[in-house]
């Protein structure tokens, strides 16, 4: 019996090359974008209370008229990107995840 469970107490490897990009693991993307939009969590996005104060603090000191387009490189689900549209801003928002580029 001991011999049996022996194989289940042997660490798994740190890193296993797979085919599929990280960002578009299944399971990964699904947990990723959960994190992103859960606002009582701040370890994938900042809470909505701080990405509206960061929107609002950009907007004014670059405002949209004279600074009319906004590159959000990392974007995620967009929650800054969306924020800058409604601004005013023309905005592109640019992610590796396939699964939050669809959800913005």
């Amino acid at each position: 019996m001991l011999t049996e469970l022996t194989p289940l107490f042997k660490k798994p490897p740190l890193y296993a090359k797979t085919e599929i990009p990280f960002w578009d693991d299944e399971h990964i993307s699904l947990q990723m974008l959960n994190a992103h939009l859960n606002p009582n969590y701040d370890g994938a996005s900042r809470k909505l209370e701080f990405i509206e104060k960061s929107v609002d603090w950009i907007s004014k000191i670059l405002p949209s008229e004279n600074y009319p387009s906004v590159l959000d490189i990392g974007c995620g689900p967009g929650l800054y990107t969306e924020r800058y549209a409604k601004k005013g801003y023309r905005v592109v928002g640019v992610d590796f995840s396939h699964r939050s580029i669809n959800y913005a």
